[in-house]
């Protein structure tokens, strides 16, 4: 009797357990997606911002020969 008390015991700590751990590890993989998504998010501004620049100087360069 007693064992089996033990293993409804373990078996209901084990079933409480993995759902508060799941839901950390949820949290922690959106964290991470979020914090990936704003890092690549900004290295693409960074580039496209870089790129416009090099047409800007390109084409204030080209209007000058122009001119």
């Amino acid at each position: 009797m007693r064992v089996m008390q033990y293993q409804e015991y373990r078996e209901s700590g084990n079933a409480k357990r993995p759902a508060v751990s799941t839901v950390g590890t949820v949290a922690i993989l959106t964290l991470v997606i979020l914090i990936g998504c704003f890092i690549l998010r900004s290295s693409l501004n960074e580039r496209a911002r870089s790129d416009s620049d090099k047409h800007l100087l390109q084409s204030s360069g080209s209007r000058s020969i122009i001119r």
